[in-house]
């Protein structure tokens, strides 16, 4: 029974921070707060993008990053709110100045 109670209080927990992620990435809130990282490099990192839930899923859930859906959603979301560059691009960076050069603002590389 307290199994069950703590599952249902993490569920709603859960989802009531999923909505005020949600609202805030839609209106583009989190772009605000963009503005204390700005001028660095965002580097963002997917191990794996797959939908546990499907029948036959036997892997290892933590593995999984994003389920394909979402992935689409933030992939949307870093296109429009960021200035996704290059691995080329970065190496170029580094090798030629230095870091001392500044990237463009809300650089992200993937």
């Amino acid at each position: 029974m307290y199994s069950e109670q703590a599952k249902s209080t993490k569920s709603m927990r859960s989802s009531i921070i999923k909505k005020i992620t949600s609202l805030a990435f839609d209106t583009g809130l989190i772009r605000a707060g963009r503005q204390l990282w700005s001028k660095s490099l965002t580097v963002l990192n997917y191990h794996r993008i797959d939908d546990p839930h499907q029948a036959g899923f036997d892997s290892f859930l933590p593995t999984v990053s994003a389920h394909p859906d979402e992935f689409n959603r933030q992939m949307d979301y870093l296109a429009r709110w960021f200035n996704v560059i290059s691995l080329r691009a970065v190496v170029n960076w580094f090798r030629i100045s230095g870091f001392r050069v500044r990237l463009l603002d809300g650089a992200l590389f993937l």
